[in-house]
């Protein structure tokens, strides 16, 4: 007997009844395809998140596994590969397939990170993506799990062409053997994506599809509400890879956060927040104070923007010098209840930036921001940890707090995330008179390489110093150190804040 798309569908009838999900059609469509393809040996799909990749693959593999004709000499043991970022998670597909084999009924023994069947010399062992790992066994197929973001752990390069390649030598006593390269896209220049761009060919068969097209049970409103970020949201969900360089930021939006604005009610104490400069390229030492305010609906307001109020309401168009009154909607409903107090959505103000060149001494220019802080009531200030760690002798000088963050390569990715999101939903505000500030946002460039490790960097075009500041802000709301920020659980100032208010302050 030999591995076919029918006894594949007999498994899954078989699994069905004993109650797990059945295979999607969109997956049954391409799987049908893949085995009556009469020469294609690799199966290459660009899949959303979500959309049952895993599964489907480790189906397939049993089905492989338990019917293919494999011709295995006596005393040797050969087995379906199956490669992950990481052992852990290529473990799961172990757990899975444990599961499936006893709804079989089909005998097998785990050992660590192998399943062997008790009947015949097959199995399945978990990999990570090393290319040492994927070494010395034989194998008549595996499932390159997720490759796009695969990841070295000596240099953070994607290693995914490499271990394929191992993997094939791995298969070479195998001609009929099969291959599933299956994963999400991220950028233009990866190994998946160059498998990708060759389509369906003699030896490959390709196909691609968005998380609800391969997963209905998943709907396109649901992956919106699970990722705002359009870009974001375009790569994992709508399975669109993205451009190896881009612009980080919307240019509309951001010139619509530098408007005139009068300043609303302060929820908390500002901090001032730093970027060193290390002595490198044209960079200064920046900084800049922050706060985040609310708006009073009613309130002289120049903030030619989307508003809402606390409960999430548009109110744009309706917004107007309204004390006392009732703001209704298009429909003439009553949109803000009479007698009450409605304020618009949280945003953080930054203050004018300053910044001096690294000639400066570091004393002098702790100074300077020291005065800055002064002037804004600055409970703290907040930079760099490599970058600013020279100053915080200074800082104890003149007995303001200062608090370095670690600024790595996630957080400042999730940072990006962040700061779009408050660009998008008009939450943020800059000094309309920063035109430097403006230019290097729009600079800013997210760059996938090669590795398809994502970089965020506005060098290439001149100074990025405002706009690192800007991002080291991000940084530092995510880890509580902007009193009164929206993403704390608790919006009251922390007993940390109030100590030091009042010894520095009073």
């Amino acid at each position: 007997m030999t591995a076919t798309f029918e006894s594949l569908m007999g498994l899954d009838s078989k699994w069905v009844s004993r109650g797990h999900q059945p295979l999607p059609e969109w997956w049954q469509g391409h799987y049908r395809a893949f085995y009556q393809h009469p020469t294609a040996r690799t199966f290459v799909a660009r899949v959303g998140r979500g959309g049952v990749k895993s599964h489907s693959q480790t189906k397939l593999s049993v089905n492989e596994v338990l019917f293919a004709d494999w011709s295995i000499p006596p005393g040797e043991i050969h087995f379906w590969a199956y490669v992950s970022q990481n052992k852990d998670e290529a473990s799961q597909r172990l757990r899975l397939i444990e599961r499936l084999l006893s709804d079989l009924s089909i005998a097998f023994d785990r050992n660590g990170d192998e399943i062997i069947l008790r009947h015949m010399p097959r199995g399945w062992r978990v990999f990570a993506c090393q290319v040492g790992a994927v070494s010395g066994f034989r194998c008549f197929g595996y499932s390159a799990d997720e490759l796009s973001k695969w990841r070295s752990q000596s240099d953070l390069a994607n290693p995914a062409a490499e271990v394929c390649a191992s993997l094939n030598a791995m298969t070479v006593t195998h001609p009929g053997a099969r291959r599933i390269l299956v994963s999400s896209p991220l950028g233009t220049t990866d190994y998946h994506f160059d498998r990708c761009a060759l389509g369906t060919d003699e030896s490959q068969y390709f196909c691609e599809a968005a998380t609800w097209v391969a997963n209905p049970s998943i709907t396109k409103e649901q992956t919106k509400r699970l990722e705002p970020d359009e870009r974001v949201w375009a790569r994992e969900y709508a399975a669109i890879p993205q451009a190896s360089i881009s612009a980080a930021f919307d240019a509309d939006l951001i010139d619509a956060a530098f408007k005139h604005n009068r300043q609303g009610k302060a929820l908390d104490y500002p901090i001032v927040v730093m970027d060193a400069s290390r002595g490198l390229g044209r960079d200064e030492t920046a900084w800049a104070p922050c706060v985040w305010r609310q708006h009073f609906l009613g309130e002289p307001l120049d903030f030619t923007r989307p508003l809402t109020d606390s409960e999430g309401n548009i109110v744009e168009e309706l917004y107007q010098q309204a004390n006392g009154k009732v703001l209704r909607d298009h429909n003439a409903r009553p949109l803000l209840k009479p007698g009450a107090e409605h304020f618009t959505a949280p945003y953080l103000e930054f203050g004018p930036f300053q910044g001096t060149n690294f000639y400066e001494r570091e004393e002098d220019v702790a100074a300077s921001i020291y005065r800055t802080a002064w002037d804004w009531n600055a409970c703290r200030v907040v930079g760099d940890q490599f970058g600013a760690n020279g100053f915080a002798s200074h800082f104890r000088r003149f007995q303001i707090q200062f608090r370095p963050v670690d600024v790595t390569a996630p957080q400042k990715e999730q940072a990006v995330v962040r700061l779009r999101r408050l660009l998008a939903d008009r939450q943020v505000i800059f000094h309309p008179g920063d035109t430097e500030l403006r230019l290097q946002l729009k600079r800013y460039s997210e760059i996938i390489r090669s590795s398809g490790v994502l970089k965020f960097s506005g060098k290439s075009q001149g100074r990025d110093d405002r706009a690192a500041t800007v991002i080291l802000s991000m940084i530092a709301d995510a880890e509580g150190l902007i009193p009164g920020s929206p993403i704390k659980i608790s919006g009251r100032r922390s007993p940390e804040t109030n100590a030091h208010m009042a010894a520095i302050f009073t």
